[in-house]
């Protein structure tokens, strides 16, 4: 395989484009089109519009290069969306070829519409819902450089519109889930996780008796991040330039899962499958979690199938059916903090309420009554 200028591809270079071709052809199969038909007249199209070789200055204005300098932006952030919003940029994005060559100034509505419509068609809805709100999020950023001393590396673009802002909002993409676990699924779970045969054993307890962190948190954390029965987490969610520090108490058995995770390696990371040496990966968390829902469902432990999101929203409707206060919730959960209350006024650090809640949750996961799934 080769590229544009006729080089030879590196093996990762290939399978990169080889997954591209491969996305964009279910996309294309669902309309009733050919791949190869499409392909070439976007080839087409992009020689006519280049009829001489772009310089390196044009190429580097191009929509393909404005998404890729959002994506940087992101990465350098140590935004928790970096590596989704990459994978759905090279995924359903780049490989519209000539929009993607395009000059980012000259990119329509019916361009967005065109990368749009294969997703809506083939009904990847939330898919739809990411590539429209990360093209109008890239060119929002690129139209503020114009008046701020602070996004300068989109001002070379020259953008002085917004062609994904007329964009419709996609319909049915963001459906809030609603699953969490009764308090009989809650303790099954419990119970299964205690196994030392469960291979998400040791991660599900410290997810859980943290109080349902974000994973992209928690697989950040390392040896270094948990001092004095606390671990720190750096809360990167949002457009907040910098990260809210978010401290959580750790109870001994939720220390004694982490201590379990690292192993005798000890490597630096806290949540892992490596004994530390690196975090844990979380499509393998979601795979585990996947089997273990369908064991627990064949055997009668659940009323339904969850995710790992599903979890945390177990930790709070438990506890807040427990009686805890919403603003105890919040903190632990690190969420709806965003307000000026709590920005610049609260100071209260919330670690007895917190300690409390997580002991709290502790015992309900760990009362060993019998209950049905139903609750």
């Amino acid at each position: 395989m080769y590229d544009s200028e006729g080089l030879p591809l590196s093996l990762a270079e290939a399978r990169k484009v080889a997954r591209q071709l491969s996305s964009r052809y279910l996309e294309l199969h669902a309309e009733g089109k050919d791949l190869a038909e499409v392909l070439e007249r976007e080839r087409q199209e992009a020689a006519r519009r280049n009829n001489s070789e772009p310089d390196e200055d044009s190429r580097a204005r191009t929509f393909g290069a404005l998404m890729e300098t959002y994506v940087r932006e992101l990465q350098s952030a140590g935004k928790a969306s970096a590596d989704d919003v990459e994978n759905t940029v090279e995924n359903h994005i780049a490989p519209h070829i000539a929009i993607w060559q395009k000059p980012a100034a000259e990119l329509s509505l019916d361009d967005c519409l065109e990368i749009l419509e294969p997703l809506t068609t083939s009904g990847k809805l939330t898919t739809a819902r990411k590539v429209r709100a990360y093209i109008r999020r890239a060119y929002a950023l690129a139209l503020r450089s114009r008046t701020s001393a602070q996004a300068s590396g989109y001002r070379q673009f020259g953008i002085d519109h917004n062609p994904a802002a007329d964009v419709a909002t996609i319909e049915g993409a963001s459906k809030p889930r609603e699953r969490h676990l009764s308090l009989g699924e809650l303790q099954a779970l419990w119970r299964r996780i205690s196994l030392p045969d469960e291979p998400a054993g040791p991660l599900l307890r410290a997810h859980l008796l943290l109080g349902g962190q974000r994973l992209a948190q928690l697989r950040r954390a390392t040896i270094d991040d948990i001092a004095d029965g606390q671990l720190t987490l750096w809360d990167r969610k949002g457009k907040r330039q910098q990260p809210r520090r978010h401290m959580v108490p750790v109870l001994l058995e939720a220390q004694m899962a982490i201590d379990e995770m690292r192993g005798a390696n000890m490597g630096p990371y806290l949540f892992t499958f490596t004994h530390g040496e690196s975090p844990a990966d979380p499509s393998r968390v979601g795979k585990l979690i996947r089997k273990l829902s369908a064991r627990m469902l064949t055997e009668g432990e659940l009323a339904a199938p969850f995710s790992l999101g599903d979890l945390r929203r177990t930790v709070e409707t438990r506890l807040a059916a427990a009686g805890l206060h919403s603003d105890t919730l919040a903190q632990l959960q690190s969420h709806g903090l965003s307000g000026v209350q709590w920005r610049h006024y609260n100071r209260h650090d919330y670690y007895a309420e917190k300690l409390s809640a997580l002991t709290t949750l502790r015992n309900l996961m760990t009362s060993y009554s019998e209950h049905k799934t139903k609750s």
